[in-house]
């Protein structure tokens, strides 16, 4: 094909040849890197990727497909590609951007570029870590202030990612324009506290995707409130002056009010670091002192009383469950929980036209499997956020449908709400 296009004798026919005077050759390399590893860590050995293996799409100036390869390998025995003179997008891209997943990375590239007749038109596709691959690294300080079976709840405005501490596993998520996570911990004292921290306002994090949040508790201040100092002589010793200080910080070794979070975000990029200014969250305690003790519970189980919530999302907009909504098949709708002790029970009665179901997530029966294949379901005693994705349901939709939900939690508590889509 090149030697055609550089003048040649092509041999072929005048029609062949009128075509080649209105045509060029894009000839395409591929350029991978994996994303550096975090410090502390060791990375592969190898850091790059194998450029066999990225999928081609070459789409015309209106976004149309105008050509696909399942690799840059199947591209290159064609020795290149005849287009006819126009503007072009090359996109390149190894692996599948998921929503929300584990250990899948997705890395992607693509460029813009004008082919001429007559002419190979080199371009240099450049690729890189696609979606977001978020890493907590819990700091020292941190583990003296929480027991270690704390639960992290990714989410991202489609789904939800829950971690542990011995998940040895790397959450990877779809670049949605949000990110956030909450933190469920447990003082040694057995106290739960609960920590929301958004990260979406920062562009810089929404700019790059390796992204390392260490999990820190700033260091107590104040002196040791131990021994009082002594009073300075009060001119009348019925009045003593009062003290400077008289909500002197306490020093337990495991603080009563919740400790304040301190979040630092890096951005690990290949030669270099950026450093997130630290944010500082104060936590929320579930158990409200004020409120009499849940009369369930036995002296000393620390029972809390925060219920479990049902909230909606509509590609990726939270909505009002009392509300209808419009959607199409192609809408993406998702109903998250959240269960701060632990799922006991989630009922979900479907009405989609005249089609009725029952489900019960923790024990489906036989011909509702094959309806939730796919979908991920939480197990009993599931604690934290969990994300129930019906946009499969989309397509089987009538004019009005309905999804009643039931949820409880292990500490009795419950919620309900019918959520009602409608169709065009």
């Amino acid at each position: 094909m090149k030697k055609d296009l550089l003048g040649g004798d092509s041999g072929e026919a005048d029609k062949e040849k009128e075509i080649l005077e209105k045509s060029g050759l894009l000839d395409l390399e591929i350029k991978a890197q994996k994303e550096a590893a975090l410090l502390g860590t060791k990375g592969d050995e190898d850091d790059s990727l194998n450029n066999e293996e990225f999928a081609i799409s070459i789409l015309d100036s209106l976004g149309q497909l105008v050509k696909y390869y399942e690799s840059y390998a199947d591209m290159r025995k064609d020795g290149g590609l005849l287009l006819p003179i126009g503007r072009y997008t090359v996109k390149a891209s190894l692996g599948e951007d998921v929503t929300a997943g584990y250990d899948i990375p997705y890395y992607a590239g693509d460029t813009a570029c004008f082919i001429s007749g007559k002419e190979v038109v080199k371009v240099v596709t450049e690729c890189k870590l696609n979606n977001k691959k978020v890493t907590f690294q819990p700091t020292g300080n941190f583990e003296k202030n929480f027991k270690d079976d704390y639960t992290i709840v990714l989410d991202n405005g489609l789904g939800v990612l829950t971690t542990t501490k011995e998940d040895s596993r790397t959450a990877y998520l779809k670049n949605t324009g949000s990110l956030s996570f909450v933190l469920y911990v447990t003082t040694h004292d057995n106290k739960p506290h609960t920590y929301s921290i958004d990260l979406s306002s920062n562009d810089s994090i929404q700019s790059y995707n390796n992204v390392l949040i260490a999990l820190d508790v700033p260091e107590q201040s104040g002196g040791d409130p131990g021994e009082p100092e002594e009073p300075d002589d009060p001119n009348n010793p019925d009045e003593p002056e009062a003290p400077d200080d008289p909500d002197p910080l306490p020093d337990p070794e495991y603080p009563v009010a919740a400790p304040t979070i301190k979040v630092d975000v890096s951005l690990i990029e290949k030669d270099y670091i950026i450093e997130i200014p630290s944010s500082f969250v104060e936590g929320e305690t579930p158990s409200d002192p004020e409120q009499p003790e849940n009369p369930g519970g036995n002296e000393g189980d620390n029972p809390t009383t925060q219920k479990p919530t049902i909230t909606g999302k509509l590609n990726g907009k939270v909505f009002d469950l009392s509300k209808p909504q419009t959607v199409t098949s192609s809408s993406q709708v998702i109903i998250g929980m959240d269960f701060p002790t632990g799922a006991t029970m989630v009922n979900v009665d479907v009405a989609v036209g005249r089609v009725e179901m029952s489900i019960d997530l923790f024990n489906l029966s036989e011909d509702i499997k094959p309806v939730l294949a796919g979908i991920k379901l939480p197990t009993k005693g599931y604690k934290g956020k969990y994300s129930f994705n019906i946009s499969s349901f989309m397509s089987m939709l009538d004019t009005n449908n309905t999804f009643h939900v039931m949820i409880k939690d292990a500490n009795g508590q419950e919620d309900e709400c019918t959520i009602t889509l409608l169709t065009k």
